[in-house]
């Protein structure tokens, strides 16, 4: 994931970046001279980070179990710390933009961004300054200026530090997307969209500019390119929860959210004895649960590791276990009580008849096994990814 400190400061910029997994909180009161959180935004975007995060703070006395201002408060300060020149101040910034980060991310915070501040900082309150960009060290010593000059707000000095480097190595893919994104702050919309472009040419594999020219499009009013952007991103990189930021900024320009995984599998462990590897439901499961259990089990048997090798999860497993339980549901239907993973079934009987079953299961249902099949799928069924999204979590055509 690419996230250095000028993909914060244009998330910070982004009037579409927030904290989109949360309710909105009721407006904190307001007391004469305090200021609002528009205002302490409208001074972040002006690169007026020490005023901006006064006032979160003085908003935090008044409401301070509000996650948004205290991911707000957390980001403006790591902002601030990292264009500190006193290395005493700058730390101890740090350590506020922790401890803020810290508070949203018990309040339920979900914003990608506040993990990245996280991650960022130190307990103790240093910053990781930002890793190289370029393995030539005469064009990372361009881009670091770069990034400096970006860092506070001096557009100019920036892009022509991101146009020195692409002279010296046209295929760099940190020059080409920050040269979109002094576009973008510049409200150039179409030259941002141009960069971008030109840095998914660059490196497909990554997410960061599909996102980005998404947002570039929403703001030329391209909402169904926006949309195939976005989907871009989450199918790039599906596991990054960065990607998905951009479908829940789609969204809720149409006042929907993006819906959550609409159903969980059966919990079970994987036993190991004498070299057979066996999967275990809980006896108070319930039947299904333990059919899931028992096709799962039985598909390994089937399918024995080669000489040498190591059991993985895989997503052939997994789909021929969902579809002998789907089976067994049906075959049990009316029996007695109904099991508690009768209606995943139900739904999960849906999906199959759609030949959702493998997207479902790739996107929303995979652990690190299943995951290495997931390239392998994107090249051949790239349609069906798209078509669950756009109806299980986005619920649209």
């Amino acid at each position: 994931m690419l996230m250095g400190l000028g993909n914060l400061i244009l998330a910070a910029l982004l009037p579409l970046s927030t904290v989109d997994s949360l309710p909105p909180q009721a407006p904190p009161s307001n007391p004469a001279g305090i200021g609002t959180a528009a205002d302490a935004n409208a001074l972040r975007k002006q690169f007026r980070f020490s005023e901006a995060a006064a006032i979160y703070k003085r908003l935090l006395i008044v409401n301070p179990d509000d996650p948004k201002l205290n991911f707000d408060c957390a980001l403006t300060l790591y902002l601030q710390a990292s264009n500190e020149d006193d290395a005493a101040k700058a730390q101890e910034l740090g350590r506020q933009a922790r401890v803020y980060a810290l508070k949203a991310k018990s309040l339920g915070c979900e914003e990608p961004l506040n993990e990245s501040v996280l991650s960022l900082v130190h307990e103790d309150g240093t910053i990781t300054k930002n890793t190289s960009m370029d393995p030539d060290k005469a064009v990372d010593a361009i881009l670091q200026k770069a990034e400096q000059a970006f860092s506070k707000g001096d557009m100019q000095e920036a892009l022509k530090n991101y146009q020195a480097a692409l002279a010296l190595n046209p295929k760099n893919y940190a020059a080409t997307l920050y040269s979109g994104d002094v576009y973008f702050s510049w409200k150039d919309y179409g030259q941002a969209v141009v960069w971008y472009e030109r840095a998914i040419a660059l490196n497909p594999d990554v997410e960061t500019a599909y996102r980005y020219c998404g947002d570039a499009l929403s703001f030329l009013g391209k909402h169904d390119e926006a949309l195939g952007k976005y989907l871009a991103a989450v199918l790039t990189e599906p596991r990054n929860k960065l990607a998905w930021s951009g479908l829940k900024n789609y969204a809720s320009d149409l006042n929907r959210e993006v819906q959550k995984s609409p159903l969980t599998l059966p919990k079970v462990s994987t036993e190991t004895k004498g070299g057979n590897v066996s999967i275990v439901a809980d006896l108070k499961s319930g039947t299904l649960s333990q059919g899931y259990a028992l096709a799962r089990t039985q598909w390994i048997k089937d399918h024995p590791v080669a000489a040498g090798g190591t059991y993985r999860h895989s997503l052939a497993e997994e789909a021929s276990a969902i579809r002998m339980t789907i089976r067994l549901a049906d075959d049990l239907k009316g029996a007695g009580p109904e099991d508690p993973f009768a209606k995943s079934c139900a739904t999960l009987k849906a999906m199959d008849s759609e030949g959702l079953l493998e997207p479902f299961i790739l996107l929303d249902a995979a652990d690190s096994g299943i995951a290495e099949d997931y390239k392998d799928f994107l090249q051949q069924h790239r349609g069906l990814l798209v078509r669950y999204i756009r109806k299980y979590r986005l619920d649209l055509p």
